[in-house]
């Protein structure tokens, strides 16, 4: 797969991602709530993940299923999902919960 067929591919996949489940950031933010308060009982300890430690933490899934699949369809499949977290990361990372922009 080329550079402008996987960027393509990534870019209909979001789509088809937000056409389903809206922006990332509500999601994400609801998991990081949700894994921060899993996190902090487990570890008996604060912790508090931000949106973009959700996606950060799936792009590590992804790498982690990458490192242990030989199947070529999987493979792609993961790839191109990591692409997908590091789009919605470059998303999320465009305005802090502050309201701050950041270009």
């Amino acid at each position: 797969m080329n550079f402008d067929n996987f960027l393509e591919s990534v870019s209909l996949t979001l789509t088809k991602r937000q056409v389903a489940y809206g922006s990332p950031r509500p999601g994400h933010t609801a998991i990081a709530k949700a894994w921060s308060w899993w996190l902090s009982a487990i570890l008996d300890t604060p912790v508090v993940l931000k949106p973009t430690d959700v996606a950060a933490m799936m792009a590590l899934l992804k790498l982690a299923r990458l490192a242990n699949s030989t199947d070529s369809p999987s493979r792609m499949d993961s790839i191109l999902d990591l692409g997908g977290y590091a789009a919605v990361m470059a998303h999320l990372e465009e305005e802090d919960d502050f309201g701050v922009r950041y270009e």
